[in-house]
């Protein structure tokens, strides 16, 4: 999934994807060592989303694999969500 279309889905279902993340476009996206695009949804302490949030996320976009990574605070949690 090209970056362009990530974007548009974000735009798209505003309503599935929660404001904050909408609006600071706190996302990021990477290619792992398959060379699948990852998105990496990060947060800071305490401001989690939730698992469901994330579930919602990863079928929007057609994830294989949902991955929450905790990093010490005051480094930030994240969700990883392999795109197909």
């Amino acid at each position: 999934m090209e970056i362009e279309e990530i974007f548009k889905k974000i735009e798209e279902n505003n309503d599935i994807i929660n404001h904050r993340y909408r609006d600071e476009m706190n996302f990021e996206f990477y290619k792992n060592e398959e060379g699948k695009t990852v998105l990496n949804i990060p947060t800071f302490y305490k401001k989690l989303p939730s698992k469901k949030q994330a579930e919602k996320i990863k079928d929007l976009f057609g994830g294989d694999e949902i991955t929450f990574v905790d990093v010490d605070p005051p480094d930030p949690f994240f969700w990883n969500i392999e795109l197909k």
